[in-house]
């Protein structure tokens, strides 16, 4: 087993903890460099977030420092793809958008998700730098002609948006964007609270570009509610943990409020899908009308 914890403070902001268990044959410094993403990614969360993660990760056993000079190097020599996800309604599971995930690939050939290098990014003020390479790789693709029409989303970290401006780099990605593919930008409930009057400022320069912009992880968060009636966004998208054990009356009622509050202000809302049956009529029963998730429609490679 190991352990790493931060508590609130100068250096680390956000109080919270990774735990990984060990396993027989895995060397120390692979769960230790494990456990320190472990805890990226719950300081990720917010504030008291624990991170459990069942042993070392896709990371091959690279710690911190060493994970990140590994992701700038593989964005600086384009050893990344971008995958598209679609997104159907509920419960008739017609595609309705697409959202785009930038996968790192590996010396093996393996593709390292997000989930497992950007909270490290995150955590050091550097997520920018792949939400940039996505923007730019997306770019080059719609001016290809490799993207069908229709919406696509694409998640942007709080680096990018803390200012309330948009940098350079996004007015640049969005100058002549073609309207047959209108984007949709989803921000993290965590950022959008950390950051209320940023988000918004950001939000509305965003419009005025003909972009769009959905609230991710909706409904974690005690500031949630306050940041959706402030952002008024698109849509709101439940976070996975949610989706799961609705059979239980206690998660149900939890959001079945959630989806009250989203249709007082006339926001879908949309939710993760795992494998059970008939996952897409309850939701429907629930007033929730997109979903998402491998069992439903599993990653294209973007060529």
């Amino acid at each position: 087993m190991a352990q790493r914890a931060a508590t609130q403070g100068v250096d680390q902001p956000r109080g919270a903890a990774g735990w990984v268990a060990g396993a027989e044959g895995v060397e120390l410094s692979a769960l230790l460099a494990a456990a320190d993403r472990a805890l990226a990614i719950a300081q990720a969360q917010g504030h008291g977030a624990v991170c459990i993660r069942s042993g070392p990760d896709a990371a091959g056993g690279m710690g911190a420092h060493a994970l990140m000079d590994w992701v700038d190097q593989a964005i600086d020599t384009g050893r990344f793809v971008l995958t598209l996800q679609n997104v159907v309604s509920v419960p008739e599971g017609t595609p309705v958008q697409r959202e785009a995930y930038l996968r790192l690939l590996a010396p093996d050939g393996r593709k390292i998700a997000a989930r497992d290098f950007l909270p490290l990014l995150q955590r050091e003020r550097k997520a920018a730098f792949v939400d940039r390479a996505v923007l730019m790789q997306l770019r080059s693709a719609v001016d290809a002609g490799c993207v069908a029409p229709g919406m696509l989303a694409v998640n942007l970290s709080s680096d990018t948006f803390a200012a309330g401006e948009l940098p350079a780099w996004l007015h640049a990605g969005l100058d002549g964007w073609p309207a047959a593919v209108p984007l949709v930008f989803e921000l993290r409930e965590t950022d959008a609270v950390a950051f209320p009057d940023a988000a918004v400022r950001f939000a509305i320069a965003l419009r005025e570009r003909g972009a769009a912009v959905a609230l991710d992880h909706f409904g974690t968060h005690a500031g949630g509610i306050a940041a959706l009636r402030r952002l008024l966004p698109s849509y709101v998208k439940l976070d996975a943990s949610l989706s799961r054990g609705l059979e239980a009356a206690e998660r149900r009622f939890q959001v079945e409020a959630l989806v009250r509050a989203a249709h007082m202000l006339e926001i879908p809302v949309w939710a993760q899908v795992f494998d059970s049956p008939g996952a897409l009529e309850l939701l429907a029963e629930m007033g929730i009308a997109g979903a998402q998730g491998f069992t439903l429609a599993p990653e294209q490679a973007l060529q």
